[in-house]
């Protein structure tokens, strides 16, 4: 049998769902807050919470309610237009049957009571007279008794940021305020802050906050890579601007709706986000527009703690990290073990894009290049890929130094000619030697003796330190003789004033006997002044031999000056340091 279809049906809310919606907002502390938000909705500009056993009182200022049959109507508050999207379920929560046993609401002259079983049942209610307040009170009979120090904390959590008076027990609890920098976005105030703490992002709903966690997403979604940065170290907190669109999950507006509007709003925080790191870092960064921004100037700036954001930042600005060196700066630990073995000297610089990088690597050729280039050579940024393609030619060389002395591999040689490409250059590493010249070689120095040596003068830590890195690249430096037998500790100068000496002993032998000489003279007028001035102090104690030691102490001190004056003669005719 077929029944006869209804003309029409009517849309109803059925018992069930009218027994849950108390449950809709999360318990005790959401309740607090839902008679907070009625109160501040109502104008009220005092709220005072008392708690008295298992009765707990909240009674506002606010202009109260004419109409008590608009409580228990659900969807409808009450409120007048201007107020946006009420729920029109904030009075129920209090219903909820898990912590209440009975709730008597009361405004201007009316009141009445109720139980969550007689709101879920639907039963009359009866309202009675009373006598008149002029704002809404709301009195909640508790199942079980709660502490003055369990709502307290339940309260100031949800306390809120609104500029009213809120009490508990006749003590005012403060508002919350935003923390952080402020920046005016197209959505409303946002206040950005270092998220070390680990705080998740915020919105703040008509004084109330709620989880931000959406805008964050679509931040992270539509923002540029600076801004994605951003929001991975730091927190914000955005006050909305009902005007913006963006709305709250209802009923417990305990998080913000997804839609349309809030991918907007998101668009204009992500610009105004990007805007400001622009401008913090741009003002912090005069060099921006360099074709190198060195590691060490940047972080003078304060700015190694961005990290990430300073990487996001920079490769916007059409930057790549390289790893460049400042030879000088280079220094090496040989331990006993080789695994304890370790250097330092490279430095994260930022290279335009626009310079050709072909590669980034902390080798010693890298270190070459960034030296050469500062000394005004037209040489290429980055490590080719193969030694072939750099075209390092070196013709006619001289060894001046080998490895060691149980190891005869070139250490360092001299170059009649050194060129990259068709550049002649005054220095080299793992250069390849011209057909017939043994290799391979750790540093070559190009020019003639003359030249060469001043270069290595001029340049004699960075020299040193090049060195000291193509060791490192080739696994030899606990093979050369400068390593010792127990720890020790290799310097860029250490390797500078070795090079030098074997230099000059290599091709201004001359030299090196005048500086052997020099020294000798040196030690020789020194022990010479120090027995003159030991027979000084004997002649002030023994006048007796005063008389006698005038003879000695004259020659000694015509001794002195002419090892002295030797000495200077041998300096400026051997031009030695």
């Amino acid at each position: 049998m077929t029944l006869p279809l209804p003309m029409t049906v009517t849309p109803r809310l059925g018992p069930a769902l009218l027994r849950e919606i108390p449950r809709f907002f999360g318990g005790f502390g959401a309740t607090l807050q839902e008679l907070l938000q009625n109160a501040l909705r109502a104008g009220a500009t005092e709220i005072d919470f008392t708690l008295d056993g298992l009765t707990l009182t909240v009674t506002d200022n606010g202009c109260g309610l004419a109409d008590p049959q608009v409580l228990l109507t659900a969807a409808e508050s009450g409120w007048g237009a201007e107020v946006v999207e009420p729920a029109g379920l904030g009075a129920l929560s209090v219903l909820n049957p898990e912590f209440a046993a009975a709730v008597t609401y009361r405004s201007r002259g009316w009141r009445f009571t109720l139980t969550p079983d007689d709101f879920a049942q639907g039963h009359p209610v009866p309202v009675e007279g009373a006598p008149p307040i002029a704002g809404f009170q709301v009195t909640v009979t508790l199942r079980r008794a709660r502490t003055l120090p369990e709502v307290q904390r339940d309260l100031v959590a949800r306390r809120g940021y609104a500029p009213v008076t809120v009490r508990l027990n006749g003590d005012p609890l403060p508002p919350l305020t935003p923390s952080g920098t402020r920046l005016e976005t197209p959505a409303g105030p946002l206040y950005l802050e270092s998220s070390t703490s680990g705080r998740e992002p915020r919105a703040i709903w008509e004084h109330f906050p709620l989880g931000a966690g959406a805008l964050k997403a679509r931040l992270q979604a539509v923002g540029s890579p600076v801004v994605q940065a951003l929001l991975d170290q730091a927190s914000f907190t955005l006050q909305l601007d009902p005007a913006c669109g963006v709305r709250p999950k209802l009923p417990d507006r305990n998080a913000l709706l997804d839609d349309e509007a809030l991918l907007r709003a998101a668009q204009g925080v992500a610009h105004v986000l990007h805007r400001y790191v622009e401008e913090q870092l741009r003002a912090a960064i005069p060099a921006l527009g360099a074709d190198v921004l060195r590691e060490t100037d940047l972080r003078a700036t304060g700015l190694a703690s961005h990290g990430g954001l300073l990487s996001a930042f920079l490769q916007a600005e059409g930057y790549v990290p390289t790893t460049l060196s400042r030879p000088q700066t280079v220094e090496a630990y040989i331990g006993e073990d080789s695994d304890d073995d370790t250097q330092q000297g490279w430095t994260d610089d930022w290279i335009k894009t626009s310079l050709g990088v072909t590669s980034a690597a902390d080798t010693s050729t890298q270190a070459l290049l960034a030296l050469l280039r500062g000394q005004g050579l037209a040489v290429p940024y980055g490590t080719p890929d193969h030694p072939e393609e750099a075209e390092w030619r070196a013709e006619g060389l001289t060894v001046f130094r080998r490895l060691s002395p149980w190891d005869r591999r070139p250490l360092a040689v001299l170059a009649e000619r050194l060129t990259l490409g068709a550049q002649t250059v005054p220095v080299a590493v793992h250069a390849q030697p011209s057909q017939g010249d043994s290799g391979p070689i750790c540093l070559v120095l190009g020019g003639t003796p003359e030249e060469a040596e001043a270069y290595l003068r001029a340049h004699q830590a960075d020299v040193g330190g090049l060195l000291l890195l193509a060791l490192l690249d080739a696994g030899d430096l606990r093979e050369c003789d400068l390593a010792g037998e127990d720890d020790i500790t290799v310097t860029a100068a250490d390797l500078g004033d070795a090079l030098l000496a074997s230099f000059i002993s290599a091709f201004f032998s001359q030299r090196a006997q005048a500086q052997e000489e020099v020294e000798r003279l040196g030690a020789s007028a020194g022990r010479l002044r120090a027995a003159r001035h030991a027979l000084e102090t004997v002649g002030q104690a023994e006048t007796a031999l005063a008389a006698d030691l005038q003879d000695t102490l004259g020659l000694l001190e015509r001794e002195e000056a002419q090892r002295r004056a030797r000495r200077e003669v041998l300096i400026q005719e051997h031009r030695l340091a």
